[in-house]
C-alpha cells in the first residue's frame, strides 16, 4: 500500500476494510453497509464487523 495514501487515511479515521468474507453475495446495488469499530485505547488497530443491510 501508498505510504502516503496510508498516512493520510488514518490522519482522517479512515477504516482499512480487509479479508471480507461473502462479498461476492452482495449484489452491486440495493444495500447499505455499516461499519462496527472497536476503540482500543493507545492502539493503533482494532477489529471491524461489517455488515451490509439489504434494502426492501
Amino acid at each position: 500500500m501508498n505510504v502516503e495514501l496510508l498516512t493520510i487515511s488514518l490522519h482522517h479515521s479512515f477504516k482499512k476494510n480487509e479479508n471480507l468474507a461473502h462479498f461476492d453475495q452482495i449484489p452491486a446495488m440495493g444495500f447499505e453497509v455499516i461499519v462496527l469499530s472497536v476503540k482500543i485505547q493507545e492502539g493503533n488497530g482494532a477489529p471491524l464487523r461489517i455488515v451490509a443491510v439489504m434494502n426492501e
